[in-house]
């Protein structure tokens, strides 16, 4: 058997493939967005992105920051809007199913706007399109009630 430099490159060619794919695994992008969300380096959720990307909460656009955003910039908007009128308490994913095309996400919420009173428990469940690595469609679809109602108190 020969151990010589040209098996030695193509295992390491190998091993750099493998890697580089599995970096671009829905599941694994989808949970590294949660990771980094939830360490708030939203510099680094934002790197996630396709520059083209579209990310949307689906919603009553009464509350400032649901609606629709294209591209990193609008996007990092998005996040300058969530931070200005929305404290988090607690933040967590149950579940992510990677589908053929990206992934899936369940999870939960408890929070309260900045300057109201009432807090806000909710689930949400967020649909990913995600190709070579990158998130080009974020779907945000939540239970709206509490939000609404904590928004309005």
């Amino acid at each position: 058997m020969s151990y010589g430099k040209t098996s030695i490159t193509s295992v390491v060619a190998a091993l750099r493939h493998h890697l580089v794919m599995a970096d671009h695994d829905p599941g694994s992008v989808a949970a590294q967005l949660y990771e980094r969300f939830q360490s708030g380096d939203i510099d680094s959720v934002l790197d996630l992105l396709d520059p083209d990307a579209t990310w949307e909460l689906v919603g009553p656009t009464e509350i400032p920051y649901f609606g629709r955003y294209r591209g990193r910039d609008d996007v990092e908007r998005f996040f300058g809007l969530l931070g200005e009128h929305c404290v988090v308490e607690a933040f967590g994913v149950d579940r992510i199913t990677p589908t053929a095309d990206g992934a899936v996400a369940e999870g939960f919420e408890r929070g309260h706007f900045a300057g109201k009173s009432v807090s806000y428990d909710m689930r949400w469940c967020h649909v990913m399109t995600i190709a070579d690595g990158r998130i080009q469609r974020f779907v945000d679809y939540l239970d709206t009630s509490p939000m609404l109602a904590a928004w309005r108190s």
